[in-house]
C-alpha cells in the first residue's frame, strides 16, 4: 500500500471467488449503516486525494522531487512522509489487528473512568463563537439550546424526526451529519481504534455523559452564527470585514441575502450558482470550525497520529486543538489590530471557574473538594485559567510541575493516564501510597461517587494530584 494515500480498504484487490456465501458469512460486518458509512468515507477521502494529487500521486511525488532540488534534506523529506501519513491515517499502519484492538479497548476503559462528568468542562464551547467574531447574542443563543436540548441526549436518535429549522440547516451545510452516522466526539477520544462493542460503549458514554448533543448544538448554534457574521460583514460592518470574507474564501459579491428568508442564501434552489453554493458551504463550515473544536490530525504533533502512541496522546487532542483553533485565532487577531477576541477570552476564567464549582459538589460529595480547602481569589482564578485551556499546550509543562512538587515523578502527567494509573500501582507495592484509593480511582465513573465514600478527591485522585487542572 502507498503510505502517501488514505486507506481504502474496498479498493484492495481481492479474489474470493473460491469461497461460498455460507462460508464467509461469519466474517461479514452485518451492520449495513457502519458498512455503508466506511465504504463512502473511505472513497471520497480517496476520491478527494485524487482529484488533487492525481491516482498515481504524480503531483505529490512532483512536489517532493522539488523539494529536494530546493534543498530539502532526506531527514526533511521523512518528516513530509510522516505528517502525509499521519494525516492521511496511514502512519503506524502496521500495528497489529490484536495491539490496536487492546489499546483501543484501554482508550474506552479510562475514558468511562475519568469522563463522567466533561460536560461540565464544555460549558466554555459557546464562548468560542464569540473569538471567531460572533456577538454575545449569538453565543448566549448557543448556549441556551445546548441547555435546552440535554434531554435529547436520553432519547433514541429518531432518524426519520423532524429537526428544526436551525437544524436543517446545519444538516443542509454539512456541519454536523445529517444521519448521525458517526459520533465525531466519540472517535476523537479513541481514534478509531476500537472494534464494534468498544464503540458502543464509548458512544454511550457520550450520549449519557451528554457531551455529545451539547456538541452538536453548539455546532448548530454556530452556524447560525456563522450566515450572521457573513451578512454582516458583506455590509462592511467593521474595518476587517474584508479580510474576515477572504479568510472565509468569500467576496461581497458572493454573498446574497433574501429578504424572505432573512438570511442569506446557501444553496441553488434559493438563486446561488454552484460555484456560488460551494464557496458558501466552505465558508461557513470554516468559520463554523474555527468556533467550536474539531480535533484534525493536522493540529497535533506528527507521532500523536501514529496508533504505537495512543495511550500517550490520548486526552491530549482537544489542548492541541484549542491551542490551534482558539488561542491562535486570538493573536491572528491582534496582530491586525484586533482586540475583542482577546477581551472573549477572559470570559473563559469566570465561566469555567462557575461550572467547576458546580462540578466540585458532585466530586466533594455534596461541598466543596477537600483540596479547594483554604483558597482564595487567586487560588480560583489560576485554577481557572488552567482548566480554560488558556495555558495551550503550555499546561503540559505546568501539570509535569505540579505533579513534581506534590512528590510525583511528573511521568504520568505528560504520559497519560494509563501509564499514570500504573505508576499509581507501582507506589502502592512499593507502600507510597494507600491501595484502597487507587482502587477507587480506577473503578468506572468514579468521579460521581468517589465524594460520598470519602468526602472528596484525595492525593490517588488525577484531580487530587492536578490540583484539580486535568480536564
Amino acid at each position: 500500500m502507498d503510505g502517501r494515500k488514505p486507506g481504502f480498504q474496498s479498493g484492495k484487490e481481492r479474489t474470493l471467488d473460491f469461497i461460498s456465501a455460507e462460508d464467509a458469512a461469519p466474517f461479514l460486518n452485518k451492520d449495513l449503516v457502519q458498512t455503508m458509512n466506511s465504504y463512502t468515507s473511505q472513497g471520497t477521502r480517496r476520491a478527494e486525494w485524487a482529484r488533487r494529487f492525481g491516482p498515481d500521486n504524480k503531483v505529490l511525488n512532483d512536489l517532493m522531487k522539488e523539494a529536494r532540488k530546493q534543498g530539502a534534506t532526506d531527514r526533511d523529506i521523512e518528516t513530509a512522509e510522516k505528517y502525509l501519513r499521519g494525516v492521511n491515517g496511514t502512519l503506524g499502519d502496521n500495528i497489529t489487528p490484536a495491539t490496536r484492538r487492546a489499546i483501543g479497548n484501554l482508550m474506552v476503559y479510562q475514558n468511562i473512568r475519568l469522563l463522567p462528568l466533561a460536560i461540565f468542562s464544555s460549558v466554555v464551547d459557546p464562548l468560542g463563537i464569540m473569538v471567531r467574531g460572533g456577538t454575545v447574542g449569538d453565543s448566549w443563543d448557543a448556549f441556551t439550546r445546548g441547555v435546552k436540548e440535554i434531554p435529547k441526549s436520553f432519547k433514541k436518535f429518531d432518524p426519520a424526526g423532524t429537526p428544526d429549522d436551525k437544524t436543517a440547516m446545519a444538516q443542509l451545510l454539512g456541519t454536523i451529519d445529517n444521519a448521525m452516522l458517526t459520533q465525531d466526539l466519540g472517535a476523537n477520544y479513541t481514534q478509531g481504534m476500537v472494534g464494534r462493542t468498544g464503540e458502543k460503549v464509548n458512544n454511550l458514554l457520550f450520549r449519557f455523559n451528554m457531551m455529545e448533543q451539547f456538541n452538536t448544538s453548539m455546532r448548530v448554534g454556530a452556524t447560525e452564527a456563522a450566515l450572521k457574521f457573513i451578512e454582516r460583514h458583506a455590509a462592511g460592518a467593521n474595518n476587517h470585514s474584508t479580510r474576515y470574507l477572504a479568510e472565509l474564501g468569500l467576496t461581497a459579491d458572493d454573498v446574497k441575502v433574501d429578504p424572505k428568508l432573512d438570511r442569506v442564501k446557501v444553496t441553488q434552489a434559493e438563486g446561488l450558482t454552484a460555484e456560488q453554493e460551494v464557496k458558501m458551504r466552505t465558508a461557513v463550515n470554516r468559520w463554523v470550525d474555527g468556533a467550536v473544536l474539531r480535533p484534525d490530525a493536522a493540529d497535533k504533533p506528527i507521532y500523536f497520529n501514529d496508533p504505537h502512541f495512543a495511550l500517550i496522546s490520548q486526552l491530549k487532542q482537544f489542548t492541541y486543538s484549542f491551542q490551534k483553533t482558539i488561542l491562535e485565532r486570538v493573536m491572528h487577531e491582534v496582530e491586525h489590530g484586533n482586540y475583542n477576541p482577546a477581551l472573549a477570552l477572559l470570559s473563559y476564567v469566570p465561566m469555567m471557574i462557575a461550572a467547576d464549582y458546580m462540578k466540585g459538589f458532585i466530586q466533594g460529595g455534596g461541598e466543596q473538594p477537600a483540596w479547594k480547602q483554604g483558597w482564595g481569589p487567586s487560588d480560583y482564578v489560576w485554577h481557572g485559567v488552567q482548566r480554560a485551556g488558556l495555558l495551550g499546550v503550555g499546561q503540559f509543562s505546568q501539570d509535569f510541575r505540579d505533579d513534581v512538587s506534590r512528590g510525583g515523578s511528573g511521568v504520568g502527567a505528560l504520559a497519560g493516564p494509563t501509564v499514570e494509573q500504573l505508576e499509581d500501582v507501582i507506589q502502592v507495592v512499593e507502600g507510597r501510597k494507600r491501595g484502597g484509593g487507587v482502587v477507587l480511582n480506577a473503578m468506572p465513573a468514579n468521579d460521581l461517587y468517589e465524594g460520598f465514600v470519602r468526602g472528596g478527591p484525595g492525593e490517588n485522585t488525577a484531580e487530587g494530584r492536578a490540583g484539580g487542572a486535568a480536564k
